[in-house]
């Protein structure tokens, strides 16, 4: 039997391959700035699949460097005022992994808004509240401001 760990990000890997192999796959590449600084790379603006690979600095002054995983729905615009074409908020639900030696898992649901431009920019906000599952269990919260630019 699989590990639940194991088992998530096989379903990750084989729905970000599914959505690859779509000609009409939207890719949008940017940083993340926040808990975790990192890379972002998505899959798709109304479903969205998410990655980040980056790190993160906690309150012991260690660095971690960590990995997100996410699933991403996407409401309706909430209105446009130019230059700004939607306002789209946003909630899903993600996988983590952090290492600095030591290894940990967690559980986040991110929720946000992303602001799309009238060229293909994209700015968004999010805050990511969850829970660590390893190597102890407790709340935790990430958070972040994003910028990415959108290949169609």
């Amino acid at each position: 039997m699989f590990h639940p760990i194991r088992r998530a990000l096989a379903l990750s890997i084989a729905s970000l391959a599914l959505l690859f192999t779509s000609s009409k796959a939207e890719v949008g590449i940017g940083a993340n700035l926040g808990a975790p600084t990192a890379l972002d790379i998505r899959v798709g603006q109304q479903k969205t699949l998410e990655g980040m690979v980056g790190w993160s600095l906690h309150e012991n002054g260690n660095t971690h460097l960590e990995m997100v995983g996410n699933i991403l729905f996407h409401g309706p615009s909430l209105g446009h005022e130019s230059p700004i074409s939607g306002i789209f908020p946003y909630a899903g639900v993600g996988l983590g992994f952090w290492s600095d030696g030591k290894q940990g898992v967690w559980l986040q649901v991110p929720l946000g808004i992303d602001l799309r431009f009238s060229v293909p920019i994209e700015v968004g906000i999010h805050v990511d509240p969850g829970m660590d599952l390893m190597p102890e269990t407790q709340v935790t919260v990430h958070w972040g401001l994003g910028i990415r630019y959108w290949f169609k």
